[in-house]
């Protein structure tokens, strides 16, 4: 297993949080992570405006990532959301 740190940062603009579920997906050069839920401490929102979320979550080795697909299911009563960035990587090559 390896270990991936996604950060996550929510613009500061007006509505630009979230309360739906989110979730990534992190192709690389030997396989896909499939979705993965990024999910905050049980009562806390990671996506707030302005805010920064790291995650760190365990998948078989992908090799050097090519791609990653950011995605929300649209639920709840805030769902809209406004990514400033993401930034994956891998802490023990420290390569993104």
């Amino acid at each position: 297993m390896e270990l991936y740190e996604v950060t996550v940062m929510t613009s500061d603009l007006d509505d630009a949080g979230t309360d739906a579920h989110v979730s990534i997906m992190l192709t690389g050069e030997h396989a896909n992570s499939g979705d993965i839920l990024l999910h905050a401490k049980l009562g806390e929102t990671p996506f707030l405006r302005a805010s920064t979320a790291v995650f760190h979550v365990a998948r078989q080795s992908l090799g050097q990532l090519l791609s990653m697909r950011l995605a929300h299911d649209g639920m709840f009563h805030a769902p809209s959301w406004h990514v400033k960035g993401v930034e994956v990587r891998h802490p023990l090559s420290g390569s993104c």
